[in-house]
């Protein structure tokens, strides 16, 4: 048996998709802030793979078994939004020497 959506529930879907992805995901103050976040990451990558020795510790006793880059994105996808942030502004903004472990 092969379960499916009744023709007016996904019509009834793919408009409230339509609404969402036109008026929320794609709102231009949304784009801004998603283009900060980007940038913000892509910045924090930069900076621990040009000083891996300020990954926290548990990140940097995998750089060996899985590779500099693979380790530092690993690290980055295990925080939240608002962890991110702050690690930006400790080792970006503030210098500080080494980051937090998000465990």
């Amino acid at each position: 048996v092969q379960l499916c959506m009744s023709p007016t529930f996904a019509a009834d879907k793919a408009e409230l998709e339509e609404f969402l992805f036109e008026h929320v995901y794609r709102h231009p103050k949304l784009a801004e802030i998603r283009q900060r976040a980007a940038t913000r990451i892509h910045q924090l990558f930069r900076l621990l793979k040009t000083h891996p020795q300020r990954l926290p510790d548990r990140f940097s006793a995998h750089v060996n078994e899985w590779g500099l880059e693979r380790t530092i994105a690993c690290y980055i996808a295990g925080m939240t939004d608002r962890f991110c942030d702050d690690q930006y502004i400790l080792l970006l903004e503030l210098g500080r020497d080494k980051g937090i472990d998000w465990s």
